[in-house]
């Protein structure tokens, strides 16, 4: 059984990736392109190009459009990071008396006050 296909699922209002599936039968493939959730999109591609490349250049490449940074702070109602997760603000809910904000650049430290890191205008 070949394994020659990588599935990537992404937002294609933000260009994130969401996840990457790497079916062990190729034939696997069409079911997963099938249960994607509201707001995501799949592109299949080779395995090993995914391997080689990354999904997000791979992405980036299909749409025509620079790779985007999925990393998102969590931050409470206090105002401090409590997480740090590959997210879309777009599609995914924060927990109870949470936001998602952006953080492209790494700068989001749990614990820390997020209007510190320029996190928050």
């Amino acid at each position: 059984m070949p394994h020659s296909q990588a599935v990537i699922v992404y937002a294609p209002a933000s260009g994130n990736v969401r996840s990457v599936i790497y079916p062990s039968d190729d034939s696997q493939a069409p079911s997963h392109t099938a249960n994607i959730g509201p707001g995501e999109a799949v592109l299949v591609v080779s395995a090993s190009d995914c391997r080689q490349y990354g999904a997000e250049s791979l992405l980036a490449r299909q749409l025509n459009r620079p790779a985007t940074a999925s990393r998102c702070a969590v931050i409470n109602a206090a105002g401090f990071v409590v997480a740090v997760v590959p997210a879309d603000p777009a599609i995914d809910k924060p927990p109870p008396f949470c936001r998602l904000h952006r953080d492209p650049n790494n700068k989001a430290v749990v614990g820390q006050l997020a209007s510190n890191l320029s996190l928050l205008p």
